[in-house]
C-alpha cells in the first residue's frame, strides 16, 4: 500500500509555535491541518490565500507619527476666528 502523505519540516521560533498553537487549540485544529488549509488554498487559488504587503510606513515615519500624536495630545486645541490668525499663526 503506498502512503497517502508525505513529511514537511519547517523551522519556527518557539514563541510563534506556541502562540500559534493556542489559537489553533482554541479553534480545535492541530497545527498540521492548518497547515494542510493553507496548503490546499494555495492548490485550489493559485494564489496565497491572504494579501501580503509591505508595511505603509518605516519604523522612523511610524515614531515621528506617535511624537506628533503626543504633542497634540498635550496641548489643548487652537482656535481661530478667521483664517488671517491661523495664516499669522503658521508664519506664512
Amino acid at each position: 500500500m503506498k502512503n497517502k502523505n508525505t513529511t514537511l519540516q519547517i523551522r519556527i521560533s518557539p514563541d510563534l509555535k506556541e502562540s500559534v498553537e493556542e489559537v489553533l487549540n482554541e479553534l480545535g485544529i492541530t497545527t498540521s491541518q492548518a497547515i494542510n488549509l493553507f496548503l490546499t488554498q494555495i492548490a485550489l487559488k493559485k494564489e496565497i490565500p491572504f494579501r501580503i504587503s509591505l508595511p505603509k510606513y518605516n519604523d522612523e515615519t511610524i515614531r515621528a507619527f506617535e511624537e506628533l500624536n503626543l504633542r497634540i495630545s498635550e496641548k489643548q486645541p487652537v482656535e481661530y476666528s478667521n483664517v488671517e490668525e491661523l495664516i499669522n499663526d503658521l508664519d506664512l
